[in-house]
């Protein structure tokens, strides 16, 4: 009995590019699944440019005639102490920050929970806050809004 491939048949390497081509697709949408993209959406207006364009990218501000600018706001500075993929690891930590008397909050951004700190005006009060968690062995990461 001979082995003879049938004329019809493609290749063995065929086979396993197809094979190759189908596992990285499979790959691509449970990527695709795993981490949603979040679109941000524009909506029209009656504004004018210049506005826009403080609304949409405040580092412009330089550019635009005194006139212009938006008034300075305060700076306000809060206290990440913690990010999560899960939330009941979220709610735990901010559940021992209240057992500290340190009101906390969770904000979801994308698939992160993150606890935060603040917001505070001062940077008395951060330094204050920010010590407290330090002899809690909580690392922080400082971000000013």
């Amino acid at each position: 009995m001979s082995t003879q491939v049938s004329p019809i048949c493609p290749p063995k390497w065929v086979w396993l590019l197809a094979g190759f081509a189908i596992g990285m697709f499979t790959s691509f949408l449970i990527f695709l699944k795993m981490a949603p993209l979040e679109v941000a959406q524009i909506q029209p207006s009656n504004e004018n440019t210049a506005a826009k364009l403080v609304t949409a990218a405040p580092l412009f501000e330089d550019l635009l005639p005194a006139s212009e600018k938006t008034p300075n706001k305060p700076t306000q500075y809060i206290l990440q102490v913690g990010s999560f993929r899960d939330q009941q690891q979220a709610d735990g930590l901010k559940t021992y920050l209240e057992s500290l008397d340190i009101s906390a909050k969770i904000e979801k951004i994308g698939i992160w929970y993150q606890v935060q700190v603040g917001p505070f005006t001062k940077m008395e009060q951060v330094n204050k806050t920010q010590d407290l968690l330090s002899e809690n062995n909580i690392d922080v990461i400082l971000q000013e809004q």
